[in-house]
């Protein structure tokens, strides 16, 4: 009886539709498939593709990184060389 009134509707269901598409690149890579398949050549998966993609990337990431640190480090040696230049200095002076 209660469902009569409150009657749960349940989801619509989740459709999408490329809508931009690059034909000419779909195109590229078939053609591409064809020629190496004529030619005996064995294709990389995608997923290898992108896994390889993937860690090239850390390791560009890893390099940025490290020249961020070396020129912090270096930056604060040399702040801390002139600050105990300038102790020093006020130290003979007085």
């Amino acid at each position: 009886m209660m469902n009569l009134f409150f009657q749960t509707r349940k989801p619509r269901r989740f459709h999408h539709e490329m809508i931009y598409t690059d034909e000419r690149k779909d195109r590229l890579e078939r053609i591409e498939r064809q020629a190496m398949a004529e030619l005996g050549m064995t294709d990389v998966p995608k997923e290898q593709k992108d896994h390889d993609r993937r860690f090239q990337f850390v390791a560009e990431h890893r390099q940025r990184v490290g020249r961020g640190l070396l020129a912090f480090s270096t930056g604060t040696a040399l702040a801390v060389l002139l600050l105990v230049l300038f102790i020093v200095v006020l130290l003979l002076i007085l």
